[in-house]
C-alpha cells in the first residue's frame, strides 16, 4: 500500500510539472466533433488529461427547436479493429467499459490521464507514448442499449474518437515555446527614399512594433486545479447503508445457503471471524454503480477486482474452503469521477473450530447481535458438516 501511495504522489508531481488539461469532450452523438462522418481524431501530450462528460438534458450542443430527449451512452476503450467495425471484443483485455452514461438528468463524467504508468492498470488504463487509442459508443440512446457491445451510435453517427499520445518533443504535437520564438523575430523594414532635407527620419514609428504584446505568459501552467480536488466531500464513517429497502438482505431460511453479507459502510474498517469449517460464501452488497471491490494481499497489492455495475448488486468475493489462520482483506472504493469519495475495508480472519467457540462467547459479552447471529450460523454449519462426514 505504501508503494502504491508513493507511486501516486510521484505521478502527481510529474503530471503537475508537464501536463495540461484539454477541453472537455461532451460524450453525445449530437456533438459537432462527430459530424465529419469519419469520427474524431486528436493528439495529446503524455501525462495530459481529458474530461469525458456524459450528456444530460440541460446540455444543448446545437440549436434545437424542441426539448432535448434523454440520451444514454456507453464509453468503451477498444482496439483498432473494434474502432473500424464498431464492435467490442471483450475477450481482449485492452477492450473494456470505462463509463456508463446512465443518468441523463444529472452530471456524470470520467477523467482520463494519458499516462504511461498506472498503479491499478485493471481500472486505470496505461497509455504509452507513440501509440493511438480508440474510444467508441455502442449504445443507441436508449437505456436498454447500455450493455450493447456492437453498432449503436458508433455505426449510425460515427461516434468514435482516436487519440494519439505524442512522444517527447514530437513536432506534430506542437509546442507553445517554439511558436512564441518564431513570432519574436525582428521584421525587415524597407529602406526609405526621400530628399535628405525633408525625410521625416525622426517620426519613423520604430517604437510602436507590438513585439511586447505576444501572450507568451498566458499559458495556464499555474491554474492546475490542485486546490479544487474534492477532498472535503468524503463520507463520514457510519454504519448506515442508506440503500433502498429491497437491497437490504432479509432473514435466512432453509431454502437459502448461509452467507456473510458485507453491506459496505462509508469509510470504515470492519473485522469478521469465520470458522475453517464454514461452508458459506462471503457476499458484498454494492452501494453504488461503478464502485470497485479489490482483494489485497499482505502488502496491500490488489490480487482480485470486482466492478459494481449497479446499486443493490450482490457479488461473491470469497468461497469456501477456508484454511486456519488465513486472513482475507477487501477494499471497496467509490467510482472514478464520483463527487462523493469514500473507501471501506473488510478483514476476514479464519479460526479453528475450538477458537471459534470462544469468539462466540465474547460476542455475547460485547453485545454485538448481528455478528453473534452470523457466527452462530457459521458454528451451526460447521457442526452439521462435521457430523455428516463422520
Amino acid at each position: 500500500m505504501k508503494l502504491i501511495l508513493f507511486s501516486f504522489v510521484l505521478l502527481f508531481h510529474v503530471i503537475k510539472a508537464n501536463a495540461g488539461i484539454y477541453p472537455s469532450i461532451i460524450w453525445d452523438y449530437k456533438n459537432p466533433i462527430f459530424s465529419s462522418g469519419e469520427g474524431f481524431y486528436t493528439e495529446v501530450k503524455s501525462y495530459s488529461m481529458f474530461y469525458f462528460v456524459c450528456s444530460n438534458i440541460g446540455m444543448v450542443l446545437t440549436y434545437q427547436t424542441v426539448q432535448p430527449e434523454k440520451n444514454y451512452e456507453n464509453f468503451f476503450l477498444v482496439d483498432k479493429h473494434g474502432y473500424d467495425h464498431c464492435r467490442v471484443n471483450t475477450s481482449q483485455a485492452e477492450n473494456r467499459l470505462l463509463l456508463k452514461c446512465d443518468r441523463p438528468m444529472g452530471l456524470k463524467f470520467k477523467y482520463i490521464y494519458f499516462s504511461p504508468y498506472s498503479a491499478l492498470p485493471n481500472i486505470n488504463p496505461v497509455f504509452k507514448k507513440g501509440n493511438t487509442y480508440y474510444f467508441i459508443s455502442t449504445a443507441d440512446g436508449t437505456e436498454h442499449s447500455l450493455d450493447n457491445t456492437k453498432d449503436g451510435h458508433c455505426l449510425t453517427h460515427k461516434m468514435r474518437m482516436a487519440v494519439y499520445v505524442c512522444k517527447d518533443n514530437e513536432a506534430k504535437c506542437g509546442d507553445e515555446s517554439d511558436e512564441s520564438a518564431e513570432t519574436t523575430a525582428t521584421p525587415t523594414i524597407p529602406p526609405v527614399t526621400c530628399p535628405t532635407d525633408t525625410c521625416p527620419t525622426d517620426t519613423w514609428p520604430t517604437a510602436t512594433w507590438p513585439t511586447a504584446t505576444w501572450p507568451t505568459a498566458t499559458w495556464p501552467t499555474a491554474t492546475w486545479p490542485t486546490a479544487t480536488w474534492p477532498t472535503a466531500t468524503y463520507y463520514p464513517a457510519t454504519d448506515s447503508v442508506n440503500l433502498p429497502s429491497e437491497c437490504i438482505p432479509g432473514g435466512y431460511n432453509d431454502s437459502q445457503a448461509l452467507s456473510l453479507v458485507w453491506e459496505i459502510p462509508y469509510n470504515k474498517t470492519q473485522t469478521e471471524h469465520i470458522s475453517e469449517n464454514s461452508g458459506f460464501p462471503v457476499i458484498v452488497l454494492c452501494k453504488e454503480p461503478n464502485s470497485t471491490i479489490h482483494q489485497l494481499d499482505s502488502e496491500g497489492k490488489p490480487v482480485n477486482d470486482w466492478l459494481c455495475e449497479k446499486a443493490c448488486q450482490h457479488l461473491i468475493i470469497l468461497k469456501p474452503k477456508y484454511l486456519d489462520d488465513e486472513h482475507y482483506i477487501f477494499e471497496a472504493k467509490s467510482a472514478n469521477g464520483s463527487l462523493q469519495l469514500w473507501k471501506s475495508t473488510l478483514v476476514i480472519n479464519v479460526d479453528k473450530f475450538k477458537k471459534f467457540k470462544k469468539l462466540i462467547s465474547e460476542s455475547y459479552r460485547y453485545h454485538e447481535p448481528r455478528l453473534t447471529f452470523l457466527i452462530s450460523m457459521s458454528f451451526l454449519a460447521g457442526f452439521l458438516n462435521a457430523n455428516v462426514y463422520q
